[in-house]
């Protein structure tokens, strides 16, 4: 892949910074930049989009924002890390079976083709992941799609079909944007709204998600085949 100038001038001008983060920018390096570019574009669309959820929250009263995000309570935590120890461990035994067969669930059902990316083993990747998939575009998410979408839909039908709607929607969602496996990104919702109306907040379901987030990105340094660098 031939490096564009833009990513150039990054180097020349930052040769320490780029060097520490995806090492000499070749191939690897700029796709690591460019991945590094493509979270903070997302991070920059979560800002905008936290601004109009607010915004038209404070201009409509959305009832949707009872579900608050602060106050993460002794009962939202327990709720949320417990929940994501439970998934983790129920991962990681599937896991653990499926490659006494030869195979792996992570690798061969989730990543399936396109292998685990590389831009994934660097540092640059790493942080820009940590910061807007695990812990700020979640909370975002969560503040909509819990915080307002699933409140608005308590209010035209029952809690059990809330939870359906909203999940297919968050599934959709994340489907059309970045593509993957909807039925993941589905189970995922169910479990973020139950958390939700269960915790009577957002705290729970924000770690849940967040911890999962981390968890995927955890998977992919693993079968990078090499330690974190």
């Amino acid at each position: 892949m031939p490096v564009t100038p833009g990513l150039s001038a990054i180097n020349r001008a930052f040769p320490g910074a780029v060097a520490w983060a995806v090492g000499p920018l070749d191939g690897g390096g700029q796709d690591a930049l460019l991945e590094i570019a493509c979270l903070a574009w997302t991070g920059l669309q979560r800002m905008v989009e936290l601004g109009m959820i607010l915004v038209a929250a404070r201009t409509w009263r959305h009832a949707g924002l009872r579900y608050s995000p602060g106050g993460l309570s002794a009962r939202a935590l327990l709720y949320g890390f417990g929940t994501a120890l439970t998934f983790g461990l129920a991962v990681c035994l599937v896991e653990a079976l499926s490659r006494t067969w030869g195979a792996s669930l992570y690798r061969d059902v989730l990543l399936g083709s396109k292998g685990a990316d590389p831009v994934y083993a660097t540092r640059g990747v790493q942080l820009a992941f940590w910061a807007v998939g695990i812990l700020f575009g979640p909370a975002v998410e969560e503040l909509f799609f819990r915080g307002v979408l699933l409140d608005t839909l308590m209010a035209a039908a029952s809690p059990f079909a809330a939870i359906l709607v909203s999940a297919a929607i968050f599934a959709c969602f994340h489907y059309l944007v970045s593509g993957g496996i909807p039925l993941v990104q589905f189970l995922g919702g169910l479990a973020f709204a139950w958390l939700t109306l269960r915790t009577g907040g957002l705290g729970a379901a924000w770690i849940l998600h967040a911890s999962a987030n981390a968890f995927v990105l955890l998977l992919e340094i693993h079968y990078q085949g090499s330690p974190l660098r």
